[in-house]
């Protein structure tokens, strides 16, 4: 598969959906990316607001899979991970869960960007999260310092978790029980 870009799409000046204003440019483009096949990726940026959004996603579909990985040193925070817009993801050791919504976004980053996440939003929502030890523990698990298992289950099989070490990542197939669950 070439990596090289398929296809790609500009529209200039259209509505920003946040201010209302002509300036949006939307930029989408047709990508064959290794161990997923097709993507689009696509950027909407406005020059009037400065607000932007990205997305990636899969125009093809794989088998419903569930990763597992097991974090316990610094070096495993650095572990890529793609998360596509159908994928749920648990810390267990956290009490987290996220699961997918109608406007959720896929995304390519890696196991510390994920806790990153993870602690803006329980910053924005503190009522919730309004736990010394649940802060304590993420800051611990940001530093390498906390152990803990990251989960991802994706009905449409288009997330990973990519490490260099062989074997680290436990894939299987989801079963129709879980894939109940997660798609209701």
């Amino acid at each position: 598969m070439s990596e090289a870009p398929a296809k790609s799409y500009v529209l200039k000046d259209a509505l920003c959906p946040v201010c209302g204003k002509k300036g949006l440019t939307v930029t989408e483009t047709e990508y064959c990316a290794p161990n997923f096949g097709k993507t689009l990726l696509t950027l909407l940026r406005c020059t009037k607001c400065d607000w932007r959004r990205s997305d990636v996603t899969s125009l093809e579909y794989h088998e419903p899979r569930c990763y597992k990985i097991r974090v316990e040193k610094p070096q495993d925070l650095q572990t890529r991970v793609v998360r596509s817009r159908t994928a749920t993801i648990e810390i267990p050791e956290l009490g987290v869960k996220i699961r997918p919504g109608p406007i959720a976004e896929a995304f390519i980053s890696n196991i510390e960007g994920i806790l990153e996440r993870i602690e803006d939003k329980a910053e924005i929502i503190n009522e919730q999260f309004k736990s010394e030890t649940f802060f304590k523990k993420l800051d611990d698990a940001k530093r390498g310092a906390f152990a803990f298992t990251l989960i991802i289950k994706d009905h449409s099989g288009n997330s990973a978790i990519i490490s260099n070490e062989p074997g680290r990542v436990k894939i299987r197939k989801l079963s129709e029980k879980e894939l109940k669950r997660l798609t209701s």
